[in-house]
């Protein structure tokens, strides 16, 4: 069948609704008042301008949708170009007609026209979109850390209740936080409406000198249905530029011991761990292989496709002195991109690779060596990875961007 990509507006906004609703039965609860809210959200959407809505269409019948987002990403300190995907939902009548397949090479073929370095995106099929170039992203650790586990060594003096209803000196936070740190990406029209529609959450900043350097956003929740008293409190974003913002938060969740059973919190940071003056995993304590304590829940999510090798390799090539001659596999089509650099050195290191482990190596995710190890890449000097990624010294990217 033939398909054809179309933008949403007030006109279809109903059918990309329905469609929504209907595909996300785990989110949504499928009522007539529910869909009257959706739409209202949606058509807020449409007012940014920064989030984009489509329609795929069969003839004059929509049977699939989904967002895109523009972003600046901070890549490896440099503001460049990347696009993100949300909400890829399919009609439940056509599932298994290759729409899903058909939207995301339409997205990535036009976000390349469009001048974008990466695209971006949570993945509800991992496989899938590896079959598509996108390579694994930095893994998350979720913890759930008792209070009193929690550093007491900040000062509780800088800590402020602040406004859902006046974001601005979040805002600059994150800003700051999204220059210093590779992988962030800039805040989003559509990521702020998210959070100020959230009214249940409660927003802590930490201020000095007149400045928010760091803030967390939270809510309580009950852990038990039968003790009102039992309670959890989950992170859902917390953002710090200094060592006194992080430690003013720690004291305050040092504080909460004697209402909170246990802070929930996710971070990319490998070594939280060493914030934290003991060590469990509150709902499931136990003691693993090697006589040691589970701290927490690992995960990965964002999923990085390297649009244009040959454009980064440039922003980056200044890091290594050695001639590198990159042989690019595209899953799909089987066709190989070859990138060089420091072409003027005769003795030349070969890497051969698929787009997908390109994508997590360029992006700060896997060594080259560890792909080397792995079996995901081939080379005619391995001796020489080690040093390669020396050279390189890419740091492990940090997103917080919901989408």
């Amino acid at each position: 069948m033939s398909y054809r990509i179309q933008p949403i507006t007030k006109d279809n906004l109903k059918e990309y609704t329905r469609i929504q609703q209907r595909a996300y039965a785990g989110v949504f609860s499928g009522t007539p008042e529910e869909f009257e809210k959706l739409i209202k959200v949606y058509a807020g959407l449409l007012l940014g301008d920064d989030c984009f809505l489509f329609g795929v269409y069969h003839k004059d019948t929509m049977i699939g949708c989904y967002m895109t987002y523009d972003f600046t990403l901070n890549f490896h300190g440099n503001p460049v170009r990347a696009s993100g995907i949300g909400s890829v939902a399919v009609d439940l009548i056509h599932k298994k007609e290759g729409v899903a397949k058909f939207l995301i090479k339409e997205w990535l073929s036009g976000s390349l026209e469009e001048g974008n370095l990466f695209c971006t995106l949570y993945p509800f099929n991992a496989r899938f979109y590896k079959n598509f170039g996108f390579g694994y992203g930095s893994p998350l650790d979720v913890y759930q850390i008792p209070p009193t586990h929690f550093k007491d060594r900040g000062d509780k003096s800088l800590l402020s209740w602040g406004s859902l209803d006046s974001l601005e000196g979040i805002i600059e936070c994150y800003q700051s936080y999204h220059v210093d740190t590779h992988g962030m990406k800039s805040r989003t029209f559509s990521d702020l409406d998210r959070i100020t529609r959230q009214k249940h959450l409660k927003l802590i900043e930490v201020k000095q000198e007149g400045t928010v350097t760091g803030y967390m956003l939270f809510e309580q929740k009950g852990t038990n249905p039968d003790n009102f008293l039992n309670q959890k409190l989950i992170v859902s974003e917390m953002i710090t530029t200094t060592p006194e913002s992080r430690m003013a938060l720690s004291s305050f969740l040092h504080s909460q011991a004697d209402q909170i059973d246990y802070v929930e919190l996710h971070t990319f940071d490998p070594y939280y761990y060493h914030m934290l003056d003991d060590l469990t995993f509150k709902s499931d304590p136990r003691v693993m292989q090697l006589i040691s304590h589970k701290t927490a829940n690992h995960a990965v999510g964002i999923m990085w496709h390297a649009l244009d090798p040959r454009e980064l390799m440039n922003l980056v090539s200044d890091r290594t002195d050695k001639g590198l001659d990159f042989f690019i596999k595209d899953e799909r089509t089987g066709l190989i991109d070859a990138v060089s650099i420091n072409t003027h050195v005769p003795e030349r290191i070969e890497l051969n690779m698929t787009r997908s482990t390109f994508s997590s190596w360029i992006i700060g995710s896997l060594p080259l060596n560890s792909a080397y190890q792995l079996g995901e890449l081939k080379t005619n000097q391995h001796h020489t990875l080690k040093s390669l990624d020396k050279d390189f010294d890419f740091e492990s990217p940090i997103c917080h961007t919901r989408f």
